[in-house]
């Protein structure tokens, strides 16, 4: 089954589509439905326009019926737009109104975490998503920040100078052209990076939660090529004939034991110059 797509139509600097979605759900109020259509508004101008195949009585009240799809308005600017829904219309009303009164369950599962196609637009776009397993994130020309929190997830960075972070692993990185960085918040929940370019690009490694690496570029003592530290500053290990990225907290001392935490192409000509340490923590 082909899943729905939400389409960023604007970026940062200019508008920041997650904003105005959120704060519509949060603060509006839904109009009457007429023509396919159910408004979900809010006095300062951020706008929902869920549309689908809705019946209503005769003041304009939905009575079922399903919703398709829907559209983000900055006021009178349509900044995102979502298809390929299948949401029965009374659960969305009543979705809604739960979430308003901080009772999130039921929303996340019939539209904010289910599985989702999300495309970028031209400029620099922050995509955060929560979808399900299966979701593909797409940043396009501008310097995106793509994060997930779900695993099983497809980040594909696009043009320009990209930050891609899955947050629960077992999800693919693809930087495309530009200078990218592929984030690591825990150890133990690895990424495929598919794409990987030494010349260009980073790979960063959240100081909270992997011991011994401090903020900015990782030293020279503490990488190593190979499979196995020989010496405790060497925590972290690319095994190039392999192509995977190991993580060992005390180097060549037998406390702990290495975890992978990547795989990339094998054969990189990766160096200690290509790691640094960064405090962002959990998105």
């Amino acid at each position: 089954m082909a899943l729905p797509v939400v389409t960023y139509l604007y970026g940062q600097p200019s508008l920041t589509p997650d904003r105005w979605f959120y704060d519509s759900l949060f603060l509006g109020q839904f109009g009457s439905a007429s023509e396919g259509k159910l408004p979900l508004v809010t006095s300062f101008g951020a706008k929902i326009v869920f549309t689908g195949d809705f019946t209503t009585d005769h003041a304009g009240a939905v009575t079922g019926g399903t919703m398709t799809g829907y559209k983000v308005f900055a006021g009178h600017t349509k900044v995102a737009t979502g298809a390929g829904y299948d949401i029965p219309a009374i659960e969305l009303i009543a979705a809604v109104e739960a979430y308003q009164a901080f009772d999130y369950a039921a929303l996340d599962e019939l539209l904010i975490s289910a599985p989702a196609n999300y495309v970028g637009s031209e400029l620099g776009d922050y995509i955060s998503s929560t979808g399900g397993e299966g979701s593909v994130l797409r940043g396009r020309n501008g310097a995106d920040n793509l994060f997930t929190t779900s695993p099983d997830t497809t980040l594909k960075g696009g043009k320009g100078q990209d930050l891609l972070v899955a947050l629960d692993g077992g999800s693919d990185y693809f930087g495309g052209p530009g200078k990218d960085a592929f984030g690591f918040i825990t150890p133990d929940l690895p990424n495929r990076i598919h794409d990987f370019n030494p010349a260009a690009d980073m790979i960063s490694l959240n100081i909270v939660q992997f011991p011994g690496v401090g903020e900015g570029l990782l030293d020279d003592a503490q990488f190593k090529i190979g499979r196995h530290a020989s010496t405790p500053e060497q925590i972290v290990i690319y095994q190039r004939g392999k192509g995977v990225l190991w993580f060992d907290q005390d180097g060549s001392d037998d406390t702990y034991a290495a975890v992978k935490i990547a795989r990339l192409d094998k054969g990189l000509n990766i160096a200690a110059s290509n790691f640094f340490g960064d405090d962002y923590g959990p998105v």
